[in-house]
């Protein structure tokens, strides 16, 4: 299985990374489907097993997005072209930005038209923030804010030592995740002060993250990557319930994705699929490879078949476990299929940002 990432990313599909995106979408449509009981409902549902088994399947996913953003690093900090501004904007920005503009005001039309709100104004106030029922589209306003500085980083990325880079991120660590984690525990303590020198923000740490693991050598074998995830969640799953019965309401602090045990879910699956290396695997790699090609629809359209599949579920009174077992599986297959149709028409590019 190759694993080196060469500078040309356009033509060379890397393997593990396209078995990354690959897990990523799925985990994001898990993240999004689940949570329904635990969060949205919670009242309801609160103790119960339908409670805590949703809790669980939102937990085991909470890595989706900070993969994403270690994989964006991965491949654009070693790509020598995000030098030039050109490529940035028309390679890297347009791509992103077209399609999600177009997704946005279509989600957009069709909640106006369902709840008779002002089009002009919702698309107004979409530019500044998500709306809640687009609310997947929050990570491509944080995406594009990255992708707008990447060439400072990268331009500092290029110059620096693995020790510097490793300096970065302890810093990262130590303002972006553990002060925080302290200081929503420790209120009376004024830490949050410390916030000002939070020079780096929450998600540039992944995408630098990404890049410095996509180049480390094998230092933990597969087993001990694979122990540390599992305990990483459990810690996650089981201290955030615990802490929801405490409190008496609910809490998702424990799934942030810049707390610590979601990081180390993040790093450990990282470098876990880095190093994987398995003949079942190269069989499927075809069809990996087609899912992560076309992830980022996938990601654009789910939102669609995850209301729709919540919207059934109501109106049918499903059972809540027939939901947990099938919903995810169901939006991922209609997404993947609208995207795969979509993949097909001449103006794809601009729907989907694929041709």
């Amino acid at each position: 299985m190759q694993n080196k990432i060469t500078i040309d990313t356009n033509k060379t599909r890397v393997q593990y990374l396209d078995i990354l995106r690959s897990i990523a979408i799925f985990a994001v449509i898990m993240n999004h489907t689940y949570g329904y009981f635990s969060i949205e409902k919670f009242d309801l549902y609160k103790n119960s097993n339908i409670f805590y088994l949703d809790n669980f399947f939102v937990t085991i996913s909470r890595f989706d997005v900070p993969i994403f953003f270690m994989i964006s690093g991965a491949i654009l900090l070693n790509n020598r072209n995000n030098m030039s501004l050109k490529y940035l904007f028309k390679k890297r920005i347009l791509k992103i930005l077209i399609p999600f503009m177009i997704w946005n005001l279509f989600y957009i039309i069709v909640f106006c038209y369902i709840k008779d709100l002002n089009i002009l104004k919702e698309f107004i106030g979409s530019i500044f923030s998500p709306r809640t029922y687009s609310g997947h589209l929050w990570y491509l306003y944080t995406l594009l804010s990255i992708y707008l500085i990447l060439p400072v980083i990268d331009s500092f990325i290029s110059k620096a030592s693995n020790k510097m880079i490793d300096y970065i991120l302890i810093l990262w660590l130590i303002f972006s995740c553990i002060i925080p984690f302290v200081n929503h525990f420790v209120s009376k303590v004024q830490i949050q002060y410390y916030a000002d020198l939070n020079i780096l923000g929450g998600y540039l740490g992944y995408y630098i993250l990404g890049y410095r693991l996509s180049k480390t050598k094998k230092i933990f074998n597969e087993k001990m990557l694979f122990t540390c995830f599992i305990l990483a969640t459990c810690f996650t799953f089981f201290i955030g319930c615990f802490y929801q019965n405490i409190i008496g309401h609910k809490d998702v602090f424990f799934q942030s994705f810049l707390t610590p045990n979601v990081i180390m879910m993040s790093a450990t699956i990282f470098l876990f699929f880095k190093q994987f290396n398995n003949k079942l695997v190269e069989k499927y790699i075809k069809m990996i490879s087609d899912i992560s090609k076309l992830s980022f629809g996938i990601y654009l359209v789910h939102f669609l078949f995850k209301d729709l599949i919540i919207f059934l579920f109501n109106r049918y009174n499903i059972n809540p476990y027939i939901y947990l077992i099938f919903s995810p599986i169901l939006v991922f297959i209609l997404s993947y299929l609208l995207t795969k149709i979509i993949s097909k028409l001449k103006i794809s590019k601009y729907l989907i940002g694929v041709k």
